[in-house]
């Protein structure tokens, strides 16, 4: 039998009666530059069975399979599917497009389409193992995550990574953002542009916006208020038309945007409603004080 730490038992007991559950978490403050969020997700067979499809979103997870190890998943180019046991648990820590270098140290490219184990990229100590398997609660363990993001952060996070990181949030606020306008506004040229968007989140940045505007697509759709046409949705989510749209969606889901939409989970993602919200309201607030 599968042990798990009693937060974990106490997290089931909870929402055993639910078909299966998602759910994402505001980091601690002084992590919202580098953490997208804490997430936590108990597996269900769905609409495809044991397997669950998951969408390229650019960040990167640190995750844990109920007592198992942490481990890393590194950003996805395309579609994956996973295949997992009914009724596990996984506790997230999910880092921003574009955090990798500065909290491993190493290019973004290293762990592109890849699931390593977190040791293997950076060190762990026993003390904090022993800590997670035995959290007396979920908020326990997404804690302890964050302290270790805290404490892996390189120190000395340098310019370019700040610069990368207020430049994907860009890319993801704004569809409609040139990758030549984003390069005159970091004061780059192609080449420097490229390279550390590669470091950084694992491609470059005109990759990097076909992943986001996908993305906006799935936020404007799963938007409560709204009720759109497809070709409202490309076109608030900064696609040319909806052959466009549904083109990309081709290339990196393999589904129609129809078919992911009925497929895919609404909550996935919350993390990034939540950041487009702050971002209009910031420039609300620029304008007003105009």
């Amino acid at each position: 039998m599968t042990h798990r730490p009693r937060g974990v038992e106490r997290f089931l007991r909870d929402y055993q009666a639910r078909a299966g559950l998602y759910r994402e978490f505001a980091p601690a403050p002084d992590l919202r530059d580098l953490v997208a969020c804490n997430w936590v997700s108990v597996v269900r067979p769905g609409k495809f069975g044991a397997l669950t499809p998951i969408i390229p979103d650019g960040c990167c997870d640190i995750m844990l399979y109920d007592s198992d190890v942490p481990r890393v998943v590194g950003p996805d180019t395309r579609m994956r599917w996973t295949d997992l046991s009914d009724g596990l648990v996984i506790t997230g820590l999910r880092l921003r497009p574009g955090a990798i270098r500065a909290v491993f140290g190493c290019s973004a490219s290293e762990l592109l389409d890849r699931q390593v184990l977190l040791r293997d990229v950076a060190p762990v100590s026993q003390r904090l193992l022993g800590a997670l398997n035995f959290a007396d609660s979920l908020e326990r363990r997404h804690a302890l995550l964050e302290g270790w993001v805290r404490h892996a952060q390189r120190q000395d996070v340098s310019a370019n990574d700040r610069a990368l990181l207020a430049a994907c949030r860009q890319l993801a606020a704004d569809p409609q953002l040139t990758i030549d306008e984003l390069a005159r506004k970091l004061g780059w040229n192609a080449r420097m542009i490229h390279r550390q968007f590669v470091a950084s989140c694992g491609y470059g940045p005109k990759y990097l916006q076909r992943v986001m505007r996908v993305q906006a697509a799935l936020r404007v759709a799963h938007d409560s208020s709204l009720s759109l046409r497809l070709s409202s949705i490309a076109s608030s989510a900064g696609f040319a038309d909806q052959a466009h749209m549904t083109r990309e969606f081709k290339a990196l889901t393999s589904f129609t945007p129809t078919a992911y939409l009925a497929a895919c989970t609404p909550e996935v993602g919350s993390w990034l409603a939540a950041d487009l919200r702050i971002e209009r309201m910031s420039e609300s607030f620029k304008t007003d004080a105009v």
